[in-house]
């Protein structure tokens, strides 16, 4: 929004100095400024932490695709290299849109301290899922899901913590 206002300067500055024509436009753009009242815009509240009960709707609404997402992956075979690469990036693809929910999110304080604890290990846990979905082989995948499981249990608790501040089941 910058560039464009700063651009938006240079031409108006640019178009003074290219002959009378413009400076006459100018001369005529500014009187009519002076005469023409500037509205005035009412600014718009800034808005307003969740409930409890909401932060805990929506933090249930941000989970549940990736709790789903997991349980699928935990039916997958061992050696199911095709499907352990595509429900590596549906996971990586939902732990982004976790990880804006809960930066974005209007959390009430019990809560945000916990997010806030939480949000790093989402990101930590879609980097593995991201380098398992670009491997080319199952021992690659292997090699690139070495840590999940320790990401994954620092999650968990992290979610535990956020699940009790909002008074939702552990699980």
């Amino acid at each position: 929004m910058k560039i464009i206002a700063c651009l938006v300067g240079i031409t108006l500055l640019l178009a003074g100095c290219s002959g009378s024509k413009a400076n006459t436009s100018t001369a005529a753009a500014t009187a009519a400024a002076k005469v023409a009242p500037t509205p005035t815009s009412t600014p718009s509240p800034s808005p307003t932490v969740w409930t409890m009960k909401e932060a805990g709707s929506k933090y249930l609404a941000l989970v549940t695709p990736g709790n789903a997402l997991t349980k699928q992956a935990n039916a997958l075979k061992p050696d199911d290299f095709s499907g352990w690469k595509t429900i590596s990036m549906k996971i990586t693809n939902a732990d982004d849109t976790l990880a804006r929910g809960l930066t974005n999110g209007l959390w009430p304080a019990p809560v945000r301290a916990k997010i806030d604890l939480m949000t790093p290990l989402v990101l930590k846990e879609r980097v593995i899922w991201q380098a398992m979905a670009a491997t080319t082989s199952m021992s690659a995948l292997d090699s690139a899901a070495v840590g999940l499981d320790q990401v994954n249990t620092e999650a968990t608790a992290a979610a535990t913590a956020v699940r009790i501040a909002l008074g939702l089941p552990s699980n």
